[in-house]
């Protein structure tokens, strides 16, 4: 099946990459920022959609996936990412 990939980086580098292996959508997301990024990514199938969430390091990369239970037309996934605020030490 089809994925259509959205990705919202805020103007950070970050790359991509989605396949269909063996009935999941799996999608990995690689950081070329010097700073960690919070990633948030919707897999929409119609009628069935899951959000994974992802902390990624500078220079690394995270897979991942979502396996449905019903058979897929089109796979839409949107990818929002963004620094990750660092909280201050007490």
């Amino acid at each position: 099946y089809p994925i259509d990939v959205d990705v919202v980086t805020r103007g950070l580098d970050i790359s991509f990459e989605s396949i269909e292996q063996r009935g999941a959508t799996v999608l990995h997301l690689r950081n070329h920022e010097p700073v960690t990024v919070h990633c948030s990514v919707l897999f929409n199938a119609g009628a069935e959609s899951r959000r994974r969430q992802a902390v990624i390091a500078a220079g690394d990369g995270q897979t991942l996936q979502f396996t449905p239970r019903r058979e897929v037309v089109r796979m839409r996934v949107r990818v929002e990412c963004e620094p990750k605020e660092e909280r201050p030490e007490e």
